[in-house]
C-alpha cells in the first residue's frame, strides 16, 4: 500500500510542478513587455534617378536643391540632397542607374544635370526621371525624359525647376544650362 501512495504522490507533485512550469511559461512575455516603437512619419522627398545601358560606361547625376550645393560623385552630400548610389557601370549588370534624394520637399529652385565620366559608347541614350515620394505613398514621377551624350565630359542640364509647397511650380520646367 505504500506504493500506491507513494506512486499517487509523485503523480501530484508532477501535476503541480507542470502547473507552476506551465504558469511562469505565461508569464513570462508579460514581466517585461516589448517597447513599442513610436511611428515616425518620414518627410517627404524628391528623387533624381538615371539609368543607361549596360556597359564600362560611367554616367553622373547631379543635383542642387535650394541651398544650390551641388551632389554628385566627388561631393555626396549637401544639408538638402544625398547622393544614394553612384554606379560606375558595368556589363555585368542590366542596367546602370544612379540615384539622388533630397532631405525633404523645401520651397526653392532645383537643378539636375547629367556627366558622362567615361563611355566607349558614343552616342549614348541616358533616362532621366524625378520623382515626389510621401510618406505611404509610392513615388509620383513628376518629370522624365532620355537625353543623348556624345562625348566624355559632357555635362547637360537636364531640368530645372521650382517647387512650392511640395509641388512643381507651373511654368519654372527649363533646360538652360547650369554647370556644377
Amino acid at each position: 500500500m505504500t506504493d500506491d501512495a507513494s506512486v499517487g504522490f509523485v503523480d501530484i507533485l508532477f501535476v503541480l510542478l507542470l502547473a507552476f512550469v506551465a504558469q511562469v511559461i505565461l508569464m513570462i512575455p508579460h514581466v517585461n513587455p516589448p517597447p513599442t516603437v513610436p511611428f515616425i512619419e518620414r518627410p517627404p522627398h524628391l528623387a533624381a534617378e538615371i539609368s543607361w545601358p549596360p556597359g564600362n560606361t560611367d554616367v553622373d547625376v547631379w543635383i542642387s536643391g535650394p541651398d544650390h550645393k551641388p551632389v554628385g560623385y566627388s561631393s555626396k552630400s549637401s544639408p538638402s540632397v544625398n547622393l544614394l548610389r553612384d554606379d560606375l557601370g558595368s556589363p555585368d549588370l542590366d542596367t546602370n542607374w544612379e540615384i539622388a534624394i533630397t532631405r525633404d520637399l523645401k520651397d526653392g529652385d532645383y537643378a539636375v544635370n547629367v556627366h558622362m565620366f567615361r563611355s566607349v559608347v558614343s552616342p549614348l541614350a541616358v533616362k532621366v526621371s524625378i520623382g515626389i515620394k510621401r510618406d505611404g505613398q509610392a513615388y509620383t514621377e513628376i518629370l522624365s525624359k532620355t537625353v543623348t551624350l556624345t562625348v566624355v565630359g559632357e555635362e547637360i542640364t537636364v531640368y530645372q525647376f521650382g517647387l512650392r509647397g511640395g509641388a512643381l511650380i507651373p511654368g519654372s520646367v527649363n533646360s538652360v544650362a547650369r554647370p556644377m
